[in-house]
């Protein structure tokens, strides 16, 4: 059976700039990845995480190319545009991989060019 609530809750969150939205999502020990690397754990790190850059984002737009979904995981391949405060918007291609339990998200993957971030 696929299951295409929680990504889309966690997608239209983001798109509303709404940060307690997109970080009720996930559990309260969820893991948060990018680009290989583990950067988060738990729902207040994640959260504290995030904030600077819901802080600076102006824009924010998620055009799903594929989801697929299945038990507790959902693969979700995506174009993503964004326009941070004072700056050209960037378009980048985004595949994560969410790990479900009752709802929430306990591992989040998100994989895209990691030049275009600071470290």
């Amino acid at each position: 059976m696929i299951h295409t609530a929680q990504p889309e809750r966690l997608v239209a969150a983001m798109e509303q700039f709404d940060l307690d939205g997109a970080v009720a999502c996930f559990s309260p020990q969820a893991r948060l990845y990018f680009c290989g690397m583990l950067v988060a754990t738990g729902r207040p790190v994640i959260r504290r995480l995030l904030l600077p850059w819901f802080a600076d984002l102006e824009d924010f737009r998620h055009r799903t190319i594929a989801l697929w979904s299945a038990g507790g995981v959902s693969v979700v391949e995506a174009d993503v545009r964004y326009r941070s405060a004072g700056r050209c918007p960037v378009s980048i291609p985004v595949t994560s991989v969410l790990r479900w339990n009752s709802g929430q998200i306990e591992e989040c993957r998100v994989n895209t060019w990691r030049e275009l971030f600071p470290r």
